[in-house]
């Protein structure tokens, strides 16, 4: 069988139940009575799933770390949904793709898009005629960069400046579709560096993601395979490890753990 098909049928196995998506809902986010906030408006409702999965699931890389590279693969959807029922949370390829089943699952249209972060391949989701018809909005739950909202995607050239905490950052559409997302430095507020390219225009299907995504897991010197990394939030606080290294937002300094 081709490897084509193979993902196809596997991606066939990316969905949420509506009732598995509100037993998630409820029980690991613990966002009761949503159901009526849901229908009185799904974008300051959406707006708050934002923020709770940033509070909830961390990004991390201890259960690719803690896998010896020869069993190391792609998770499938069921190890993928086990693992954010638990709060285990995991990297983009996982928090972004079961968000976005999550999301589909309460009745939202999305698409996933491809995104380059630093370098590597990130899953983008864009949000479909949410403030209106034809309005497009992206949401991240699984990124280092956190965005606690949805963003507005139909600016022509130039977002607004958007601050989270100790962050800046705005999105800059290129003549040729690409939107850069910039990060303002924080020793130098005239200077903003860019993080990501994203493919707006280029929405695709999940399987999309398998091959990268596989070749990610495998690969022994992909730097989440072997270097720890963990963010979290509480509240607008930040937390974040790397390697023996562990930051706070609150802190100037960082601490490293010997």
């Amino acid at each position: 069988m081709s490897d084509v098909k193979c993902y196809q049928q596997e991606a066939a196995a990316y969905h949420l139940t509506e009732k598995e998506a509100h037993s998630f809902i409820e029980n690991v986010l613990s966002m009761t009575d949503f159901s009526q906030n849901l229908l009185d408006d799904k974008l300051a409702f959406l707006d708050k799933l934002i923020y709770t999965m940033h509070q909830t699931i961390p990004f991390q890389s201890v259960y690719r770390c803690s896998i010896p590279s020869k069993g190391r693969h792609r998770p499938s959807f069921s190890l993928i949904k086990e693992h954010m029922f638990k709060k285990y949370g995991g990297t983009c390829e996982t928090i972004q793709t079961f968000f976005k089943c999550l999301l589909d699952a309460l009745g939202y249209k999305t698409d996933f898009f491809p995104i380059t972060v630093l370098g590597q391949e990130h899953v983008g989701i864009i949000v479909h005629d949410l403030a209106s018809q034809r309005s497009k909005h992206v949401v991240d739950v699984g990124c280092v960069f956190p965005t606690f909202t949805a963003i507005p995607f139909n600016f022509e050239r130039e977002s607004e400046i958007y601050r989270a905490s100790f962050l800046k950052y705005k999105y800059v559409r290129r003549a040729d579709g690409i939107v850069e997302w910039l990060h303002q430095s924080r020793s130098d507020e005239n200077d903003w560096f860019r993080c990501a390219e994203m493919e707006v225009t280029n929405l695709v299907t999940v399987s999309y993601f398998f091959e990268t995504t596989e070749r990610d897991f495998s690969d022994p010197s992909n730097q989440l395979n072997r270097i720890l990394r963990i963010s979290h939030y509480n509240g607008n606080c930040f937390f974040s490890v790397k390697h023996n290294i562990v930051k706070w937002s609150e802190e100037p300094h960082q601490k490293n753990i010997e």
